[in-house]
């Protein structure tokens, strides 16, 4: 098995961002986001969800709610053949080391999985998300799917998010990691 992943945010990355997602009937996959998937996991890359799910500190829904959802999102890849590693969730507000842009849902995959984040890469639309790849190590990818167009404002504030690429969508950021490793 490979030690490369690509960490996908789930949110605005591959399902359509609904704010806080309770419910698998919420779930619908993003456009290209099966070939996309498909693509990198032909291409030897392990597939592997980190999202933050802060709606079931705040009380807005359960974590039997987020797994419901999951379970949804690997129904409708695993139509099209594209199988995840493995799904990690955060369920907290803050103050916690798996709370994106902290690297405890990365350092669990690299625990569990043996994936080596410096030889990784991770896809999302939010700056806590390219935080996550500068706190493990990996390049980060901000897509300009669901929040990312807004993150892109935020980077303008110089926090120090700095993403290596900046895709309109997980086809792009596809192609780039496809590019970049020849």
């Amino acid at each position: 098995m490979t030690d490369r992943a690509i960490f996908l945010d789930r949110d605005g990355t591959v399902i359509e961002e609904v704010g806080y997602l309770h419910s698998p009937e919420q779930v619908s996959l993003l456009d290209n986001a099966v070939e996309a998937l498909a693509r990198l996991m032909d291409a030897g890359f392990r597939l592997v969800v980190v999202t933050n799910q802060s709606g079931v500190a705040r009380g807005m829904f359960t974590a039997a709610d987020v797994e419901a959802a999951n379970s949804r999102m690997v129904e409708l890849f695993d139509k099209h053949d594209v199988v995840f590693d493995a799904i990690y969730y955060c369920p907290h507000l803050e103050g916690c080391d798996c709370r994106k842009p902290s690297g405890g849902m990365v350092k669990r995959a690299a625990e569990e999985l043996g994936v080596d984040p410096g030889k990784s890469y991770v896809v999302g639309d939010r700056l806590s998300d390219m935080g996550l790849a500068l706190n493990t190590g990996a390049r980060g990818i901000l897509v300009l799917t669901g929040y990312g167009k807004e993150a892109i404002k935020e980077l303008e504030r110089d926090n120090g998010y700095e993403p290596h690429h900046i895709a309109e969508d997980i086809s792009a950021a596809a192609d780039w990691i496809l590019e970049t490793e020849g």
